[in-house]
C-alpha cells in the first residue's frame, strides 16, 4: 500500500509539475512574441544601445522608463512578477524591478542554454523576491529564459527572463496530490476519477490564462494601429491606406491630397502650461480634425505635435485650398483646458498625388517640405508644394516649394 501510494503520489507530482513547466513556458513564449511585435519595434534602438550603458545610465534613462511603462501596461492582467533583458554575457540592460537594472546575472545552466539559442525554464519557491515597482513577492515562481533578436539579426541576440507567479497552480497541484494519496489509501478504485478531476481542473486554469493572454493580444493589436493619446490611426495605418488608395486612383484619373500639419509654438505651450495640458490640447485638436474628415479620408497623428490628413478620391486638386482654409479656421478656435483658453495656430503643407509624387513616402515628404515653408513664411498658413499658376494667383497664401 505504501509503495503504491508513493508511486502514485510521486508520479502525479512529477507529471503535473512537468505539465505546469511546459504550459508556463509556452505562455511566456507567447508574451515574448507579443512584446516583440507590439513594443520592441519602438524600443529596439534603445535595447541595442543599452548594452553599452552602465547601471547608473540605464536607471536614469527616460527611454528605459518608457519601456518599463509599456511592458507594465502589457502584462497588467497577467501573473507576471518580473521581466528582464540581458546581453548574452549576462549584463542586465532592462529590468521591471528598477533596483535590478544594470546588475549582472549569475550564468546558470538555463541562462547559458538561452544565450546559445534554446529556451529553458525552472520552477522555484522564493522568499521576498523584488518584483515590479520594487514590491516584495514570496511564493512559487516559474522563471523562463528565452533567446530573442530584437533587430532580426543573429549577431545581436539578447536573453529575456520572464518570471511568472505560479503559486496558485503549485498549491493546487500539492493539494490535489494529498487528495490522491488519501483516496489511494481508502481505495485504489477511485484513482482514475481523481486524476481526471485534476487534469480537468488544470485545463480550466490553463484556459483562463490563455483567455487573458488573448485579450491582451487583442488589446495590443488595437494599440498597434492607433495613437495611444489621440486615438487617431498611426503612421503605419496611414501609409497602408495611402498605398491602397494610390493603386485605385491610378486607374480612375482621380487625385489624392496629403496635408502635413504642425502646431505652431507647441513647445512654448508645453513650457507655459505643462505637458498634461499640452496633451489635452493635442486630444482636442485631433477630435476637430477627425470630425472634419469625409468618409474614406484619414486623420492620423504623425509624431508629437504633427498630424497628417489624407484626402482620398478628389476630382479637382484645387478643392484642397478650401479644405486647408477650413482646417486653419478650426485650429484657430481657442482650446478650453482646465479653465484656460489657449489660442492655437498651425502651419500646413500640401502635396498632391500624382502631381508631386508617385508613391506614399514621396508625397508625404513633399507635404512636409511645404509645411516647413509655410512655417518659415510666418506660420498660421498653408503652402502647396507645387500647383498651377492659376491657383497661385487666386491664393495669396500659396507658395511654390
Amino acid at each position: 500500500m505504501i509503495f503504491v501510494m508513493t508511486l502514485v503520489g510521486g508520479s502525479f507530482r512529477y507529471f503535473s509539475f512537468a505539465a505546469l513547466t511546459e504550459h508556463e513556458s509556452r505562455a511566456n513564449h507567447h508574451i515574448l512574441q507579443l512584446i516583440n511585435k507590439s513594443i520592441a519595434p519602438e524600443h529596439k534602438d534603445f535595447i541595442h544601445a543599452a548594452a553599452k550603458m552602465n547601471g547608473s545610465e540605464l536607471a536614469q534613462s527616460v527611454e528605459n522608463k518608457r519601456l518599463r511603462m509599456d511592458i507594465k501596461n502589457l502584462i497588467s492582467d497577467l501573473n507576471i512578477i518580473n521581466i528582464k533583458i540581458y546581453t548574452t554575457d549576462g549584463n542586465s540592460i532592462f529590468s521591471s524591478a528598477t533596483k535590478k537594472v544594470g546588475e549582472p546575472i549569475e550564468r546558470s545552466k538555463n541562462f547559458i542554454m538561452a544565450a546559445a539559442g534554446k529556451s529553458a525554464s525552472e520552477l522555484a519557491d522564493v522568499n521576498q523576491l523584488i518584483a515590479f515597482d520594487g514590491g516584495q513577492f514570496s511564493g512559487s515562481v516559474m522563471t523562463t529564459y528565452l533567446p530573442i533578436n530584437f533587430d532580426g539579426t543573429a549577431t545581436d541576440r539578447t536573453v529575456v527572463e520572464i518570471q511568472s507567479n505560479v503559486t496558485a497552480l503549485t498549491e493546487a497541484i500539492i493539494a490535489s496530490q494529498w487528495k490522491i494519496l488519501l483516496t489511494t489509501a481508502i481505495t485504489l478504485g477511485f484513482i482514475n476519477f481523481f486524476l481526471f478531476f485534476v487534469i480537468k481542473y488544470a485545463d480550466i486554469l490553463r484556459f483562463d490564462q490563455e483567455e487573458k493572454l488573448q485579450k491582451n493580444i487583442e488589446k495590443m493589436g488595437s494599440l498597434q494601429i492607433k495613437d495611444s493619446l489621440t486615438g487617431l490611426p498611426n503612421r503605419t495605418v496611414l501609409m497602408d491606406r495611402m498605398k491602397q488608395a494610390i493603386a485605385r486612383t491610378s486607374w480612375h484619373n482621380r487625385f489624392i491630397a496629403v496635408v502635413s500639419i504642425d502646431l505652431d509654438h507647441f513647445s512654448a505651450l508645453n513650457e507655459t502650461y505643462g505637458r498634461m495640458t499640452g496633451d489635452e490640447v493635442l486630444e482636442k485638436i485631433a477630435k476637430r480634425l477627425n470630425k472634419s474628415m469625409r468618409d474614406g479620408d484619414t486623420a492620423a497623428r504623425h509624431e508629437k505635435d504633427k498630424f497628417i490628413l489624407f484626402l482620398n478620391d478628389m476630382a479637382n486638386p484645387a478643392d484642397i485650398t478650401f479644405v486647408a482654409e477650413k482646417i486653419l479656421k478650426q485650429i484657430r478656435q481657442p482650446v478650453e483646458v482646465s479653465g484656460n483658453s489657449i489660442e492655437t495656430t498651425a502651419s500646413l503643407g500640401i502635396a498632391i498625388f500624382p502631381t508631386d509624387g508617385k508613391d506614399p513616402n514621396n508625397v508625404l515628404n513633399k507635404a512636409e517640405e511645404a509645411m516647413y515653408i509655410a512655417k518659415a513664411d510666418g506660420r498660421d498658413r498653408y503652402c502647396h508644394y507645387s500647383i498651377s499658376d492659376e491657383l497661385m494667383s487666386k491664393s495669396g497664401q500659396t507658395k511654390k516649394a
